[in-house]
């Protein structure tokens, strides 16, 4: 995982700031193919406050390249990891 990210677990993944847990959002793209989830996530972003956190859960490899690549253009902090054979949490932190 980046750097940037810390974790409360007693809360979930959210990120820490001076001691304070921002919110997190979850949204389930698990068998919806693109564009679908990248159409989701950058919906869900114009709703959320700088700082929160978006957690994607999808099964689609391809969302790892399209929603990281478009999360890294729009300037957000982005990671992911596989939680098990072809599924995924991506982690996008709104920048702006």
């Amino acid at each position: 995982m980046d750097n940037n990210f810390r974790y409360c677990l007693s809360a979930g993944y959210v990120k820490i700031i001076g001691g304070i847990c921002m919110t997190e959002h979850r949204l389930d793209c698990m068998f919806e193919a693109c564009p679908i989830p990248l159409l989701k996530a950058h919906k869900k972003l114009q709703t959320m406050k700088i700082g929160e956190i978006l957690i994607m859960q999808t099964d689609h490899n391809c969302s790892i390249i399209n929603v990281v690549e478009w999360a890294k253009k729009q300037g957000h902090y982005i990671d992911y990891i596989e939680l098990g054979e072809g599924q995924w949490e991506i982690y996008i932190e709104k920048a702006k």
